[in-house]
């Protein structure tokens, strides 16, 4: 017999290896840790804010760009309008972003 699962209809490989992903993270959560994101490797995809059920990672203006928005406008300058910051009091160490990114630019400490 047949295992069917609808859960996996309509699902291309990348978004399969994520859901895979998913579950073995769900399943290697470290309880009471909350995630960091290392800015260095990050893109500012949103994949890990979107995912987040809890809504625990919270998107703030980025405190530097106000010291250098007049180079921003007149030439490519590596930065972002905005940041990504954990809150610990709504972040449950499940691990959903961790798998979402695509960078691996979150971490358990």
């Amino acid at each position: 017999m047949i295992n069917f699962d609808p859960f996996l209809m309509n699902v291309d490989d990348d978004q399969l290896v994520m859901r895979r992903q998913i579950q073995e993270h769900m399943t290697r959560t470290a309880p009471g840790q909350v995630p960091v994101i290392d800015s260095a490797k990050c893109i500012y995809c949103d994949a890990c804010y979107e995912i987040c059920p809890l809504a625990a990672i919270e998107k703030l203006p980025n405190p530097v760009c106000d010291k250098c928005i007049k180079y921003c406008i007149s030439m490519p300058v590596p930065c972002n309008r905005e940041i990504y910051v954990f809150n610990s009091e709504r972040c449950d160490s499940c691990g959903l972003c961790i798998a979402a990114c695509r960078f691996d630019a979150i971490h358990f400490e």
